[in-house]
């Protein structure tokens, strides 16, 4: 647990504030892992209500924003390895996906800069949109192998899962919450985030201004855990 300040949530909500990046396949896992601890956590009779809030992390913020190729060739150049190598890594990241339910092929991913789907996100987080647009992004991503790095396909996803189409475009045409994503990075920098996905809990069963951390894809089940004694519910 970290003493450092957090948001402090009302008497009746538990907080999840998620550091993560929509092109981090371990985050695709976590946010499987996450909803399945909220469903449960939730469905328990006199449970608080649960608000998660998804916060920018770059896991590559050099990466070009007009950037296309496969992430295995992405991988095979920075780590220096053969493909051979880059495809059993990934191998192994798309069973644990599949025991989620998540049916990916890395092979099919692009490697992109996350960057404005992050501008998207913190506009879908102003609408209260943002569980199911970044739920929308990294299946277009994971599954569907778009590339969410050009305006057209990224508005097309985001207008899907309930924004308005212009409203993205807007965004998109200009450098809308451009500060806000630079300061989800500089926070999770602040706090000594140096992977992802990053859980921060907070809620009325914690010292008010502490927060409870996890790191990493964690089993739903410590997830459901963490929720639990947040809430100040746990046995």
């Amino acid at each position: 647990m970290s003493g450092a300040a957090g948001p402090v949530s009302g008497a009746a909500t538990v907080t999840v504030e998620v550091f993560s990046d929509v092109v981090c396949p371990w985050c695709l896992i976590g946010r499987a892992r996450l909803e399945r601890a909220v469903a449960a956590f939730t469905a328990a009779e006199g449970a608080p209500a649960v608000d998660v809030v998804y916060r920018s992390f770059l896991l590559e913020p050099d990466m070009p924003r007009d950037r296309d190729g496969s992430m295995t060739e992405h991988l095979v150049e920075r780590m220096g390895v053969g493909p051979d190598v880059v495809g059993r890594m990934m191998d192994r990241v798309a069973d644990i996906a599949a025991g989620e339910g998540l049916d990916v092929d890395l092979s099919r991913v692009r490697a992109i800069s996350s960057f404005d789907a992050h501008r998207v996100l913190r506009l879908a987080h102003d609408r209260g949109l943002g569980r199911p647009v970044k739920a929308a992004l990294m299946h277009a991503h994971f599954v569907e192998a778009r590339h969410l790095g050009r305006a057209d396909e990224l508005t097309e996803v985001a207008a899907g899962a309930g924004l308005d189409a212009a409203e993205v475009e807007a965004v998109l045409a200009r450098d809308a919450y451009a500060d806000a994503v630079a300061a989800d990075v500089a926070a999770a920098a602040a706090a000594g985030v140096s992977g992802v996905p990053h859980f921060m809990l907070t809620g009325p069963g914690l010292p008010p201004g502490e927060r409870l951390e996890v790191s990493g894809a964690q089993e739903a089940a410590v997830l459901e855990a963490a929720l639990a004694t947040a809430a100040g519910s746990r046995d």
